[in-house]
């Protein structure tokens, strides 16, 4: 991971841990996350995974370190990444569904009301 890319990590949570209303996991991973990229499973990424939401932010970190910022967009189940990126969120059997045109992250939440 690049020098850039872990600081603007460790900047968004710092930052996110100063906001009021923060849904943290103070336990460790709160959710179970299921990755697919093109298509294929992705079992390094799968598993446990942290995911917070904040003044209508989501950060999800992933079992093998990645990590996404999703910023809301003017449509509730849209979002933009850290990259610029479209998310468009839907829930699907009590669970959300983050889709980009390449991937799709399954949340399985631990605590249920997180997404409500």
């Amino acid at each position: 991971m690049k020098l850039a890319s872990k600081l603007f990590i460790a900047t968004s949570l710092a930052a996110t841990l100063t906001m009021p209303g923060v849904v943290l996991a103070d336990d460790g991973p709160n959710a179970d996350c299921h990755v697919r990229e093109n298509g294929e499973n992705k079992k390094k990424k799968s598993g446990p995974c942290t995911v917070t939401k904040t003044q209508g932010n989501i950060w999800i970190l992933l079992n093998n370190g990645d990590s996404f910022t999703l910023k809301p967009r003017d449509k509730k189940d849209r979002y933009k990444d850290q990259k610029g990126r479209d998310v468009k969120v839907k829930i699907e059997a009590g669970n959300p569904v983050y889709t980009w045109e390449h991937r799709h992250i399954t949340v399985n939440m631990r605590d249920k009301t997180m997404h409500k």
